[in-house]
C-alpha cells in the first residue's frame, strides 16, 4: 500500500513537505524543502520602481510608489510555487491527504489560492 498522507509546514520564506506518512508498511519519510527567492523588503526591493513626470507644464517629475505591498506579493508567488508543486504531486496521485501547518498570513494566502481539488 502507498503512502497516502503528506504534511506542508510552512511560513513566508520556507515551505517543508513531510512525504510518506501514513501506512506502516512505508519507508522512512522523506522531506522536501523549498525556500523562497527573497526573504528581505531590501531585496525586493533592489529595483527602484521608476519615476514619472507630471501632466503639469512646468515638467517636474516625481518619484513613483509601489502599487501594492511588495512583502506580501512575494509571499503570495511563493505560496502559488508550493502549491503548484503539491497540484503537480497530486494529479501523479502521489497522495491522498494532505495536512497544512502554516503560520496564520500564509495560513489566508493558501486558502485562497489552493485549489478545490488539493
Amino acid at each position: 500500500m502507498k503512502p497516502d498522507l503528506w504534511i506542508l509546514s510552512m511560513n513566508a520564506g520556507q515551505a517543508r513537505v513531510l512525504r510518506g506518512l501514513g501506512t506502516a508498511e512505508a519507508p522512512a519519510p522523506t522531506e522536501l524543502v523549498m525556500q523562497s527567492r527573497s526573504l528581505a523588503l531590501r531585496d525586493i526591493m533592489a529595483d527602484k520602481p521608476g519615476r514619472s513626470h507630471s501632466s503639469a507644464r512646468d515638467g517636474r517629475r516625481a518619484a513613483m510608489d509601489y502599487g501594492s505591498d511588495p512583502l506580501r506579493a512575494d509571499e503570495r508567488q511563493f505560496v502559488q510555487e508550493v502549491l503548484s508543486l503539491l497540484e503537480a504531486h497530486r494529479r501523479s496521485d502521489e497522495f491522498r491527504r494532505l495536512a497544512v501547518f502554516a503560520a496564520p498570513r500564509t495560513l489566508g494566502l493558501l486558502r485562497h489560492e489552493i485549489s478545490d481539488a488539493l
